[in-house]
């Protein structure tokens, strides 16, 4: 689902051209995250921009080296220890 979104919310971006957009942008992870889509869509919006909050709040909950509950700050409090278990978003993202 996240993947399929993403996508959408990319493909949504692209052929828009100097068409009118809309866009709804928040606070995130100490910078800023939004969604932008074509005016014509703009009653999508908010539905669009519910679902990548969920994600981004996701992410940073997982992420955040701010959040000592988050699996970034655990694996880099247990540097040079025991193995830390990871969800598989975050395995593959820190593999990449």
């Amino acid at each position: 689902m996240t993947a399929r979104l993403a996508l959408a919310l990319l493909v949504a971006g692209f052929g828009c051209g100097r068409r009118e957009l809309v866009r709804e942008t928040w606070p995130a992870m100490g910078a800023g995250a939004g969604v932008t889509v074509p005016a014509r869509d703009a009653k999508e919006l908010p539905a669009y921009a519910d679902a990548a909050r969920e994600i981004v709040r996701d992410l940073e909950g997982r992420l955040s080296p701010f959040r000592p509950e988050s699996e970034l700050s655990l694996l880099n409090s247990a540097a040079g220890g025991e193995p830390v278990a990871l969800s598989d978003p975050v395995f593959v993202l820190l593999k990449e």
